[in-house]
């Protein structure tokens, strides 16, 4: 009830609004998360805000809501906004991998690894950079080892 007052009388203000995210993580409340990140997305002012707001916004449909087209559309929307950001990059290469898309997660991990570009560093560490970001084990990568 606290939290739904703050939303009524603080709409606009960022730490309000980050405050009341907080509580409904804790509280395990995602889809009311989801809906106030998407509305810090409209208060960023900046780019890289928006950024950063959306890979949060993100992050709630790929963790918890699975979402993953949602979390995708987001991700997409930050990369154009912000194509640098190793968070972004880092997420959109966790959504890539968990819809198939090998290639475009791929690319995702190395923009937000920008390291791996150097042929030794993407020929050693790629595959461990790729395993870690997902979380997933690839039988493909095993077998051509």
């Amino acid at each position: 009830v606290v939290v739904e007052r703050v939303l009524q009388r603080a709409p606009s203000d960022e730490r309000a609004m980050a405050l009341v995210a907080r509580c409904y993580a804790a509280e395990h409340r995602y889809a009311d998360l989801a809906r106030v990140e998407s509305m810090r997305v409209g208060l960023a002012t900046q780019p890289v805000e928006q950024a950063r707001a959306l890979a949060r916004l993100a992050r709630v449909h790929l963790e918890h809501l699975g979402q993953l087209s949602r979390a995708q559309d987001e991700l997409d929307r930050a990369v154009r906004l912000s194509p640098d950001d190793p968070e972004v990059g880092g997420l959109l290469g966790r959504v890539c991998a968990a819809t198939g898309e090998r290639d475009r997660a791929i690319r995702a991990l190395l923009r937000a690894h920008p390291a791996a570009r150097d042929i030794e560093i993407a020929g050693a560490g790629l595959e461990e950079a790729f395993l870690e970001i997902t979380g997933q084990d690839d039988p493909e990568m095993e077998e051509a080892a």
